[in-house]
């Protein structure tokens, strides 16, 4: 309160039960935040400060995303309804019941022709965005309840979730959903999948986080990255903005950074940042150099990629020595040291 002009000032919003899911808006500097309050949040990337609010009552809201062209977003809520929401009008827009029960994953085509909804029942469903949002197609997985997965590749030709087979995961054509190939995998069972940059590979994790990458056009596997011991990937993201980056959290509660280099046998050594006090659920990335990380019992943690001098420092006033890319893979520190000298993090803030 400004005692002499009588007017308030809110400074610090939040949300009042666990988070659930965060995204980031692709074309302006914000991200959206849901929650078990039943609150949609919009926030300023820099700031913090909160933009817009949208209250369901008496709903969890359990996961979120953003149309790739429009400002819009896109919400999954606990009794079956996605919600879609225009942002610059700051109103409901639309609204459909396909799911029985939570749905779990929500998200957009990325040329923004389809939207896709994952229930915990173990359905998904596609929608025309075009059209209204109207359902168009169904699909059925074998996946337990309480886990849901399902990609699409970086250049929109192709869709991915699990077969009736846990697994197996099967690929369809990103426009007609017509079927592309199916993938036999040796994991028990498929926790997650996410597609490389260039959409030529399939990342498949287990619930042993074993990594398993297979080439889409001949479903042969390319690469095994075996799990560090105590260290599973709950979340798991393909920096598709930095392309040669792999960033992992899971329950020891570290946000690991990997370079990711297609022609070797594992991923390079990595780097370990702490700041969570809970399992990381998610990890985001942003166009910018800011990363954020979602904790499972806690806020948003917002990050900062720093160069730090070494291989790709572009400083010319740094006194680090510039190493020779070719000449520090084939040598022996490769091994030895954290890959610090790429990329480092830097909190920038606690939400």
């Amino acid at each position: 309160l400004d005692i002499p002009s009588h007017e308030y000032k809110t400074p610090i919003r939040s949300h009042s039960a666990k988070i659930n899911d965060v995204a980031v808006d692709p074309q302006r500097k914000q991200f959206s935040t849901v929650s078990d309050d039943g609150s949609v949040r919009v926030w300023n990337f820099e700031t913090c400060e909160q933009l817009f609010q949208f209250d369901l009552p008496d709903q969890r809201v359990c996961c979120i995303a953003y149309h790739p062209q429009r400002p819009i977003i896109a919400c999954g809520c606990s009794d079956g309804l996605v919600r879609v929401f225009d942002i610059s009008k700051a109103s409901l827009i639309q609204e459909h019941k396909q799911h029985a029960q939570d749905i779990l994953k929500v998200m957009f085509h990325p040329q923004g022709s389809f939207m896709y909804t994952g229930g915990s029942e173990g359905t998904i469903c596609v929608y025309d965005v075009q059209q209204n949002y109207m359902p168009m197609k169904y699909l059925t997985t074998s996946v337990p309840s309480g886990l849901i997965c399902m990609a699409v590749s970086p250049d929109g030709r192709y869709f991915a979730t699990v077969g009736t087979e846990q697994s197996s995961v099967l690929i369809f054509d990103g426009v007609t959903l017509t079927s592309h190939a199916k993938i036999f995998t040796t994991v028990k069972l498929v926790k997650s999948i996410q597609f490389s940059p260039d959409s030529s590979e399939i990342f498949i994790v287990n619930v042993d986080s074993d990594v398993e990458v297979y080439d889409i056009e001949t479903q042969k596997i390319v690469k095994h990255i075996p799990p560090i011991p105590n260290t599973d990937y709950r979340a798991f993201n393909i920096d598709l903005i930095h392309d040669r980056l792999v960033l992992t959290g899971g329950g020891d509660n570290l946000i690991r950074i990997w370079e990711y280099v297609p022609q070797d046998e594992a991923l390079l050594p990595s780097q370990s940042f702490a700041g969570h006090v809970s399992t990381i659920k998610k990890i985001v990335t942003t166009k910018s150099e800011y990363v954020i990380s979602l904790g499972d019992e806690e806020g948003i943690y917002t990050w900062k990629l720093l160069p730090s001098g070494g291989l790709y420092d572009d400083d010319e006033g740094s006194d680090e020595e510039q190493v020779d890319e070719q000449k520090f893979y084939a040598s022996q520190d490769a091994q030895k040291l954290p890959f610090s000298h790429y990329k480092s993090l830097n909190m920038t803030n606690r939400t």
